[in-house]
């Protein structure tokens, strides 16, 4: 085709569109080769079975100890996530990357601050955060509990979140 040919041509090129679609492409490749890789680590096989209230799904992810196995877990939920978090050792930076990646998945984050040393105060906190949050969630809903601490923490934790979604 020659430059008078070409300039002439009625074929419009969308290049936002061929921008947009070479990003879709690249997301899903790098989505697939993550979860190939996380998948190894059996990742859904860490989280207890949700249980069902009201048609809001309340998902203890207690034993999942990384954000990039968070991040697979939020992938996997087809619902709006509101996040119970015990950062641990994350950072706010950390936690602002993945709410990023997940392009408005997440409705919103409930940090809790809990340590082995104050665990009396944590379940007062739990419960709290919990029953706030079934009042103001939908059925389109679904809510997840992670703890980012030391083992001893997050069994006692998990305890707890079961224990309270159980008297809802």
């Amino acid at each position: 085709m020659t430059i008078e040919e070409l300039a002439t041509d009625k074929t419009t090129v969308n290049y936002a569109l061929k921008t947009e679609r070479a990003y879709n492409n690249i997301r899903k490749m790098r989505n697939e080769t993550l979860m190939r890789g996380f998948l190894c680590e059996k990742t859904l096989d860490k989280v207890k079975n949700p249980v069902t209230v009201s048609g809001v799904d309340y998902m203890d992810a207690t034993n999942i100890h990384n954000l990039n196995s968070a991040w697979l877990l939020f992938e996997k939920i087809n619902k709006n996530i509101i996040w119970i978090i015990n950062k641990g050792l994350t950072t706010d930076k950390e936690i602002n990357n993945i709410r990023k990646a997940l392009n408005g998945k997440i409705k919103s984050i409930y940090e809790i601050q809990a340590s082995e040393n104050d665990m009396g105060q944590n379940s007062l906190t739990i419960s709290d955060t919990i029953n706030s949050i079934s009042k103001i969630v939908t059925s389109d809903d679904c809510v997840v509990f992670m703890s980012f601490d030391t083992e001893e923490v997050n069994h006692n934790l998990s305890d707890v979140f079961s224990s309270t979604v159980q008297s809802l």
